[in-house]
């Protein structure tokens, strides 16, 4: 797996990075940033795929979207195999 940088969930600094992340270290729910930076892509390109429902993702308010981290697996292996 490729090495990530994310913010992490529920530390006493949420603006801390954490360095060389898989994806199987990740949280469940994925910010779309950082899903870009694992998919080595732009943020830009990443939200397009989200909001075109390419990537699946779940709205949690009206400004709060993430990625469940085992719909990021699948989407990825359709990939691969096709």
């Amino acid at each position: 797996m490729v090495p990530i940088h994310c913010q992490p969930v529920n530390t006493s600094n949420p603006h801390q990075e954490v360095k060389n992340v898989t994806l199987a270290e990740l949280p469940d729910l994925i910010r779309v940033p950082a899903v870009a930076e694992y998919l080595q892509m732009s943020r830009a390109q990443c939200w397009r795929l989200v909001s075109s429902g390419d990537i699946p993702s779940v709205r949690l308010s009206e400004r709060v979207v993430r990625v469940h981290r085992g719909e990021l697996e699948l989407w990825l292996a359709s990939k691969k195999s096709a």
